[in-house]
């Protein structure tokens, strides 16, 4: 390990931009400049970007007079525009004296600067009454367009869609309660990595951390692909794509979890699955798809699931 690698590691914020900072205030020992230094002229990127790195700090060290400078510049261009924009408006209103009139009057002769400020000036007040009446108009007109094109959308909206996703909100409720699988006997260091790992997942799940749950899920189905009780995992990881409206995901596990369990004889279990997938394809809109698994919930023996209200609902 180099002395500049050692240095890294021995840096809380061993950035690029740190090392610059400290390579410009020598707070380097001889042998790491010597080293970074070297880094530093064989990589013309790192090159660039300490160019860079050294305008920026040039930058900010100039930055307070610049700021106040600029500061004093536009309070002096405001006031000033200020003060001209209201003896305008006195030559307008007829509130000079006859003196500051005739003074005025000359001086519009004779600079082009102060011609042409009064001249936009008296076009801005002609116009300003006219935008302000534009901008109601176009307001109005903008929001009776709005009313109208959302009257139509809502009629010509098929009535179906709307059905759909209020069965949903009126179906679906996610599992408050996650059956974690039991991890194998006899390995003793597996059972208790396996167990943190449930937990994990579990308390990701009921938290609504989703991504950290689907993640910890497949994690654990990963480790006992063959056990058909970590396979129903997949039920939770579809209810979590669900969550996070990704249905094609959402619906690729479920059908993943049916198909471990479509043979086997374990009613509660494919019946909590055909459940969710037909409130998935419900969710995408996809009624003709849902249909069939909502049927096959009115046919199951334990009915852990009435459907037949469901059925009801987005068949009307």
């Amino acid at each position: 390990m180099t002395d500049l690698s050692q240095f890294l590691n021995s840096e809380q914020n061993a950035g690029y931009t740190d090392l610059f900072d400290l390579y410009l205030e020598n707070q380097m020992s001889d042998s790491v400049r010597s080293q970074f230094e070297k880094e530093l002229e064989n990589s013309a990127i790192l090159q660039k970007a300490f160019i860079f790195h050294q305008e920026v700090i040039e930058g900010i060290k100039q930055f307070p007079t610049y700021w106040a400078a600029k500061q004093k510049v536009n309070k002096f261009e405001e006031n000033f525009q200020v003060n001209l924009n209201k003896k305008f408006t006195d030559y307008l209103g007829g509130k000079m004296d006859l003196e500051n009139q005739t003074t005025f009057e000359e001086e519009l002769k004779t600079n082009d600067f102060l011609r042409f400020q009064f001249e936009k000036f008296k076009e801005e007040e002609i116009d300003t009454p006219v935008r302000r009446l534009n901008i109601k108009f176009y307001a109005i007109a903008a929001a009776v367009c709005l009313i109208l094109c959302m009257t139509a959308l809502l009629l010509w909206m098929p009535k179906t869609t709307m059905n759909n996703q209020t069965a949903f909100a009126k179906y679906y409720q996610k599992p408050d309660k996650v059956f974690i699988p039991l991890p194998p006997k006899g390995a003793t260091v597996e059972e208790e990595m396996i167990s943190d790992l449930d937990q994990q997942a579990k308390q990701a799940y009921l938290n609504k951390d989703y991504p950290t749950c689907i993640h910890l899920f497949e994690k654990r189905i990963k480790l006992h692909p063959d056990n058909l009780e970590v396979q129903f995992l997949n039920l939770y990881i579809g209810i979590a794509y669900l969550e996070t409206n990704d249905f094609n995901k959402s619906i690729q596990a479920l059908k993943k979890a049916e198909s471990f369990f479509i043979d086997q004889d374990r009613p509660i279990r494919i019946e909590s699955i055909r459940h969710y997938l037909g409130l998935a394809y419900l969710k995408q809109g996809k009624v003709k798809e849902a249909i069939p698994y909502f049927e096959l919930l009115e046919e199951a023996t334990k009915k852990e699931f009435d459907s037949s209200e469901i059925l009801k609902d987005i068949r009307s």
